[in-house]
């Protein structure tokens, strides 16, 4: 406009049915904010009604009507569509006027502004919701090259569906996209991503075949654990219908309170007193509920492998922050040696291993010994350890023969989502976790998930012993004591001829 100052730019508005232009609108300075339509042109009536076909109030939204001396006379060969679109006019006895399906309002200044097509908006949940917005959110995506917003009925619930062809930006990306940019009550419950959009005859895209596309059963495939199958089935039966994905949400694909309810009662069957039902409202996904439900399980696992010690064991008032310290013990080396005879063929590590886990037996308040320990940089765990009563020196090297036989035939590995659940519980009821290694650089990392770590070091000329602690929690004196017992052990099998 600055550089044309002579050229005359006009918005022009019209159907066909109405001849072409209809309502035009001069932009004579640059544009702030939506450009209007304007008003009509000579010999041509505008009206914006209601459902009722009354006139709305200046501001208020209504369907776009036009009349005038340019009007058609209706449809060739379409009684019916012209006896819907083209109605008696309310107000001038044998005229008609054409219902555009437009939505529009009149503005302050007389000019209409154009909202949308009247098909294309919705209100859900109480909200109006314009179709095309979100088409065009999606759309400003990078790589994606276009995408249809529909709406789907089920269950007597209206819900939006996103249909967008992208070769890169999978469901997951895109509702996270969704959810940066639109409120929640515009973020489409369901997503379907495809690589194209089909067309009819007239090349057109084809809206009644693209509604028949579901992500369902593709979604099966898809599923990364057993947990997520079984949500998609128990949601399959409760809901009456496979139309909805992993990341669709409960109550947008047709569920209510009292379906979710007998959802629950599924799930409560399985996880007992551990779920709630608040928990199916904030995990109202099927991804999200499985991850959620796995977390669970893996800390129900966790609080098995876990160890009772006796209250003597802790300080009275144990502070909420982390503090750990360590005790160590240095073991000659002629006391290495012997041990090294009277177990050949077996790691120095295992031998005080089986020590540790005789002295745990003894301070422990009920319950079985559950241990980890470090094995090729990565956690594994024996569980329910059995110790018996050990009144000599040949049954002390006989339990040690069966820790190392436990070792070898073990594979129960830490997976990540069992060291995940290791972060989410708390100290209490005097249960620990402990573990062994014989790798000192892990330390700062094995204190955010252990409470108990023994290092057993042969690096240095002579190997030593190190018992980290959290000194916020446990009594130095009783940690003292399990040192003084690894000592004594280590000496006396030493010395035995």
């Amino acid at each position: 406009m600055e550089n044309n100052p002579n050229v005359r730019i006009i918005n022009g508005y019209g159907p066909t049915e109405n001849t072409t232009f209809s309502i035009t609108y001069e932009i004579e300075t640059y544009p702030k904010g939506t450009i209007p339509i304007g008003k009509p042109i000579n010999n041509t009536t505008v009206y914006i009604l209601n459902e009722e076909k009354n006139p709305v109030p200046m501001g208020e939204e209504g369907e776009i009507h036009l009349g005038g001396d340019g009007l058609a006379i209706g449809y060739i060969n379409n009684e019916v569509l012209t006896k819907e679109k083209f109605i008696d006019h309310p107000y001038k006895q044998g005229e008609k006027l054409y219902c555009t399906g437009d939505w529009g309002r009149i503005r302050p200044d007389g000019n209409i502004e154009f909202l949308g097509r009247k098909d294309r908006q919705y209100k859900i949940n109480g909200y109006r919701i314009e179709l095309k917005e979100i088409e065009a959110i999606a759309q400003a995506k990078d790589e994606v090259k276009d995408a249809i917003v529909i709406v789907k009925e089920v269950k007597g619930k209206k819900k939006l569906v996103l249909y967008y062809i992208s070769e890169s930006i999978d469901r997951r990306q895109m509702r996270d996209y969704l959810h940066h940019v639109l409120p929640t009550y515009m973020i489409p419950s369901q997503l379907i991503q495809l690589d194209h959009f089909p067309l009819n005859d007239r090349g057109k895209i084809d809206m009644n075949q693209l509604k028949q596309y579901k992500d369902g059963k593709d979604e099966q495939k898809n599923m990364s654990m057993n947990t997520e199958s079984d949500l998609y089935l128990l949601w399959k039966r409760v809901l009456d219908s496979d139309d909805f994905g992993l990341e669709d949400d409960f109550f947008s694909c047709g569920g209510n309170s009292l379906l979710l309810l007998e959802v629950y009662q599924n799930l409560k069957e399985k996880y007992g007193k551990n779920i709630k039902i608040s928990d199916l409202f904030t995990h109202s996904t099927i991804k999200g509920l499985a991850k959620f439900l796995n977390n669970l399980a893996d800390q129900s696992v966790v609080n098995k492998l876990m160890i009772t010690l006796k209250k003597d064991m802790f300080l009275e008032y144990p502070k909420q922050s982390i503090n750990f310290k360590s005790i160590e013990f240095w073991i000659d080396e002629n006391s290495y040696q012997e041990l090294n005879s009277h177990y050949r063929g077996m790691e120095f590590s295992t031998v005080i291993t089986a020590f540790y886990i005789f002295l745990l037996d003894m301070m422990k308040d009920s319950g079985s010994i559950n241990l980890f320990y470090m094995e090729r940089n990565h956690p594994y765990y024996l569980k329910d350890i059995q110790v018996p009563f050990i009144p000599k020196t040949e049954q002390i090297i006989e339990f040690t023969k069966e820790v190392q036989k436990m070792k070898s035939n073990n594979d129960q590995k830490v997976d990540e989502n069992l060291l995940a659940a290791f972060g989410n519980d708390t100290f209490n009821h005097r249960q620990i976790r402990t573990i062994v290694t014989k790798d000192e650089k892990q330390i700062i990392n094995l204190t955010q998930y252990y409470h108990l770590i023994l290092v057993i070091s042969e690096d240095e000329r002579d190997p030593v012993i190190r018992l980290y602690y959290d000194s916020h929690k446990f009594k130095l004196e009783k940690i003292g004591n399990i040192m003084t017992g690894l000592r004594n052990l280590t000496s006396a099998i030493a010395q035995e001829n």
